[in-house]
Order: C-alpha cells, then structure tokens, then sequence
C-alpha cells in the first residue's frame, strides 16, 4: 500500500514540473544558411506578461530581407510555441528539463535547429522565478496531500465498516 502511494505521489510530482521558458539559449544549428532563414548565436525568451512570450534573435540566411525576429505570442500550455516569420511558421520545443528548445520549419526540414540554455541564464531565470516555482510546488503538495489523507480515510473507513 505504501509503494502505490508513493509511486502515485511520485508520479503525480515528476508530471507537473513547471516549465520554464525564459531565458538565452545558445544556437548549436546545423541549419543551411544558403537555402534557409536561420536563427544565428542567440535566441532570447522573455515573458513580458503573464499571459505572453517574447522571442527575439537575429537571422541569417535566406530571411526574405528580415534580419531579426522579433515575436510575441500567447503563453502555450504545453511545451510548443509557433512563432511567424514572413511567411514560414516555425515551430520551438521546449525540452521536459527546459534546457534545450528544438526550432523546427515542417516545410523545409533541412533548416531545423536547436539551443541550449547558457548556464549563466539558468541561475538568473531560477532566483526569478523561484517564487512562482514555489508557491506552485507548495500548492500543488497541498493538493496531493489532501488527496492522499482523504484516500488514506476512505480505505479505512471501507475496511472498519
């Protein structure tokens, strides 16, 4: 009984990790600049509000005359954001441990790349928003407990009555 709870708190724990967008990420592409718009050195995220996303990076490559990115879209549930440039839409995945996003172009597979998060911007982004990451963490153990202690109750009081 106790390992099912445990693995159902673990679980339960592992499943709702925030996600955290903010931040520099490092471009490690491998996207070709003569046929592709690409994301050169850096991309930036910010979070302006709390319902938005910033993306900003400078472009290299076959950008249909744009030089730099510049998006702001509405925050995604999951770990996806589409931003648009010109006419492509590309699509930047956030890993599970956000630390590495994946831009990937489903027309023109070839000009995918990813970034990884500098590790400078991981001590920033984490003393920001430890608050937030805390108060989640700390609401989200309330719940479980109180999910738990009410299971705990109705098997015992299955098995006293």
């Amino acid at each position: 009984m106790y390992s099912t709870i445990l693995f159902i708190f673990s679980t339960f724990w592992i499943a709702n990790q925030a996600q955290i967008w903010n931040g520099t990420f490092q471009m490690n592409s491998t996207c070709i600049t003569t046929s592709c718009c690409c994301v050169s050195r850096e991309l930036v995220v910010t979070r302006p509000t709390t319902n938005t996303l910033s993306v900003n990076a400078n472009l290299t490559g076959v950008c249909f005359g744009l030089n730099a990115l510049s998006d702001t879209e509405e925050y995604p549930n999951g770990y996806t954001l589409s931003v648009t440039i010109s006419l492509l839409t590309l699509d930047i995945i956030l890993s599970n441990d956000s630390n590495t996003l994946t831009i990937t172009n489903s027309l023109m597979p070839q000009c995918n790349g990813k970034a990884v998060r500098k590790m400078l911007q991981i001590v920033t982004v984490t003393v920001s928003t430890t608050t937030q990451v805390s108060n989640s963490a700390m609401h989200q153990y309330m719940n479980m407990m109180m999910m738990l202690w009410s299971f705990i109750l109705f098997i015992c009081m299955k098995n006293h009555f």
